[in-house]
């Protein structure tokens, strides 16, 4: 009944094995910051640049990598890490640039600032629609879907 299951283990176990064996090997050949490119082209991989990011930004092609970032911030210019192990398998890393915090001009974030009052004010509008569908809830459910143009459906079996 199992057996599936282990399947999947072993196979889960033995291409974590693999890539660890490969970002090793890869590493050997990783010294300066071009062998990343060069690396990871003669190998397939995909390589791209982050561009420049706080400690608790999302990365360019990782998402939120702690680790990444906590690497990025420890290593000094032009120096390449080791292999990082993220979610996605694992990353090579090397800072090109250093650029100190500093508040940016609005023109500099201005796309930012729009995007998140409109996430905002979505959210706003959402919570309150949802409020005024609750309360009318309270007498009908059905009355409510319908004045909020909804159509209520009975799903069996769950």
């Amino acid at each position: 009944e199992v057996r599936p299951q282990i399947q999947e283990q072993i196979r889960q176990e033995k291409a974590q094995a693999e890539a660890s064996r490969l970002a090793e090997e890869i590493a050997k050949e990783i010294k300066a910051p071009a062998d990343i490119d060069r690396v990871g082209k003669a190998r397939g991989l995909t390589t791209g640049d982050s561009g420049l990011f706080a400690r608790d930004e999302p990365l360019a092609g990782l998402g939120f990598a702690q680790t990444v970032a906590n690497e990025a911030f420890a290593l000094q210019k032009d120096q390449v890490s080791g292999a990082i192990q993220t979610s996605q398998g694992y990353a090579f890393i090397a800072l090109t640039d250093v650029k100190p915090s500093y508040a940016p001009k609005l023109d500099e974030v201005k796309d930012k600032v729009r995007d998140a009052v409109i996430a905002a004010k979505a959210i706003e509008i959402a919570k309150s629609r949802a409020a005024a569908m609750a309360k009318s809830t309270a007498s009908s459910f059905e009355t409510a879907a319908k004045a909020a143009g909804a159509t209520v459906r009975s799903t069996d079996g769950i």
